[in-house]
């Protein structure tokens, strides 16, 4: 799948940049048998959820009310969004045990300043899903190491721990996005 509408990308360069993260390994993944993208931590605006929503449905979950209430209303673009006011690490495993055997596109994006849940939502992806081939996205790694964001060599223990095939790669987009996926086999 690419990420591109009337041959521009979209949204502009910069505007969105976890789908300007999957722009740039989309020759590399498979993504056709992806049909959900849960977000762990929402965001101040809820952009993300709407953009995404052009090409998959959301579930998208904040535990922060003043910012859920924000835009708890707003309707996805071409598919669903489901706004979840929680804990991402409680939703996240409540939607993989539900769905064990779905392979999803995971967004780890929730904390407050250097107060990370990455080490612990990478546990629930291992132990709640049956998958061990979702595409994972971990945003804000230049904290890598500080409170309690991991390393990126615990990041990358995390991740093999999950697939030994996985590959994990910084996008140098944005904030150090980090970007875990598995190579699709070539025909």
């Amino acid at each position: 799948m690419k990420f591109l509408i009337n041959d521009k990308k979209w949204p502009a360069p910069g505007s969105v940049p976890f789908l300007e993260v999957l722009e740039s390994i989309s020759n590399r993944v498979e993504i056709s048998d992806i049909q959900t993208f849960i977000e762990c931590g929402t965001g101040e605006t809820g952009d993300n959820a709407v953009h995404f929503s052009n090409f998959f449905d959301v579930v998208t979950i904040e535990n922060n009310p003043n910012l859920h209430q924000r835009y708890n209303l707003r309707e996805g673009t071409k598919n669903a969004i489901k706004w979840i006011l929680g804990d991402g690490r409680t939703n996240l495993k409540s939607t993989l045990l539900q769905h064990p055997n779905k392979r999803f596109l995971i967004l780890l994006d929730d904390h407050n300043a250097h107060t990370s849940f990455v080490e612990q939502e990478m546990q629930i992806v291992y132990n709640c899903s049956n998958r061990t081939d979702h595409i994972i996205i971990v945003d804000d790694m230049k904290f890598a190491g500080r409170g309690s964001y991991p390393t990126v060599e615990r990041l990358e223990q995390l991740s093999k721990q999950i697939n030994s095939d996985y590959c994990i790669e910084n996008t140098n987009i944005g904030h150090d996005i980090y970007v875990i996926y598995t190579k699709k086999e070539l025909k």
